[in-house]
């Protein structure tokens, strides 16, 4: 199991004259907004939204001087952490969290003295961490965005030929691979992988009739491996590459 490891925890009523945080963190920077309201990175949130500061990412929240905002903040580190948070948040970096479910468990977690909190109560807090991640998936996955589809779907026609990967592309949108998977289906009627495979086979079939080496072909379509290549194509045609050109030279 990927490690988590929490480096710092709170609550904070922050003040109304508290100024911005820039932030370029070397952690990633949980937030959970309980009341009142705020800016992250030009977005305004309110109770129920959350945010993260991503390692590595400058980011920008401050409270409303009207109406400051009350947080839990968890900091983060370690292989698992950077998944959760892909897994947790959405391409603006914030997310909605049930607030009426899991406040008053996050405010008592985060607000444990330093001197007592051990062992036993970081495995509840990183538990409780990935129930709300859990309801915030569920959460998403019943809204599906045609946009990330599109996008999806684009740079699958466009860089088919190079060994792709769905986490690459669901990171580099700043989303899960969950929502971005079921977005795609929803969208499409099958899996990214499915509809890559589909371009791959089709593009393939094109190149068989032509003088190309088998290695050549399977390379130009991404699959540097031509046994991998071969065995995908015939799961798909039913067919070996040789075979489905002898068929097409006696057609």
């Amino acid at each position: 199991m990927s490690e988590i490891k929490i480096l710092n925890r709170g609550h904070e009523f922050c003040a109304p004259n508290k100024g911005a945080n820039h932030v370029l963190p070397s952690k990633n920077l949980l937030h959970f907004v309980h009341g009142g309201s705020g800016v992250f990175n030009g977005q305004t949130l309110s109770a129920g939204q959350g945010f993260v500061c991503l390692h590595d990412q400058a980011s920008v929240y401050a409270p409303d001087p009207q109406n400051p905002w009350t947080y839990s903040y968890i900091d983060l580190a370690g292989d698992g952490a950077d998944e959760l948070m892909h897994e947790l948040v959405l391409r603006s970096g914030t997310f909605r969290w049930p607030t009426d479910t899991y406040g008053e468990r996050l405010r008592k977690i985060c607000t444990i003295p330093d001197q007592r909190f051990g062992r036993a109560e970081e495995f509840r807090c990183i538990g409780l961490l990935y129930e709300i991640a859990a309801d915030v998936l569920e959460s998403s996955n019943r809204s599906v965005h045609p946009g990330i589809a599109l996008r999806t779907m684009n740079i699958l026609q466009s860089d088919y030929q190079k060994p792709l990967r769905l986490s690459a592309i669901a990171k580099d949108m700043h989303i899960s691979v969950s929502y971005l998977r079921n977005c795609f289906y929803n969208t499409y009627g099958l899996s990214p992988k499915a509809y890559l495979i589909r371009i791959r086979m089709e593009r393939a079939e094109v190149l068989l009739g032509g003088n190309f080496s088998i290695s050549t072909i399977a390379d130009s379509v991404g699959y540097p491996d031509v046994l991998a290549f071969s065995r995908i194509f015939r799961k798909y045609h039913g067919l070996s590459p040789s075979a489905y050109r002898r068929k097409l030279n006696h057609t």
